[in-house]
């Protein structure tokens, strides 16, 4: 019988940010801790890089797999953090803050 893998697909709106020591991740809040954020896990890609950068403190969309840390995992993301991977993204075409 072949192994079946389950994954989560998941749409992520809010502002994207840069932190020097960690990478790139969005949150609907500045101030929000290391868990709170959705990571956006990023390979030595430059045209991704270069797109992040002109996006950096925009509201945006991301549409990716949803994937944790496991927390014996040596990452540079915090235990138990989401991250987003093989994802694109863009300028979110509306912005709903509730």
């Amino acid at each position: 019988m072949a192994e079946t893998t389950m994954k989560i697909q998941a749409d992520v709106t809010g502002i994207l940010y840069y932190e020097p020591s960690h990478g790139y991740f969005i949150s609907a809040n500045p101030n929000a801790g290391p868990t709170d954020r959705v990571w956006l896990s990023i390979s030595e890609n430059k045209v991704l890089l270069r797109d992040l950068e002109k996006l950096k403190g925009q509201f945006v969309e991301a549409k990716g797999l949803l994937e944790q840390i496991h927390p014996l995992t040596k990452a540079v993301f915090a235990p138990y953090s989401m991250y987003l991977s093989d994802f694109s993204i863009e300028t979110a075409k509306k912005q709903n803050r509730n």
